[in-house]
């Protein structure tokens, strides 16, 4: 049952960061060519998604 919830939560964790990304690359459209926010945004949800790339990992599989 641990590993279960673990791993959904690796899962949605992935999905916000997938979700951050992408809203970096439009915040980054809609600011004249500033870079900063996207860059932040960006790390955030690179930094966030292997996070639950590894609670995968660790969890195995959801079974």
């Amino acid at each position: 049952m641990f590993k279960t919830v673990i791993f959904y939560i690796g899962r949605a964790l992935q999905l916000i960061g997938m979700g951050m990304a992408a809203f970096a690359i439009f915040a980054y459209f809609n600011q004249d060519g500033k870079s900063g926010i996207m860059l932040k945004w960006g790390f955030a949800g690179l930094v966030e998604f292997y996070f639950g790339y590894g609670l995968t990992a660790l969890a195995g599989s959801k079974k």
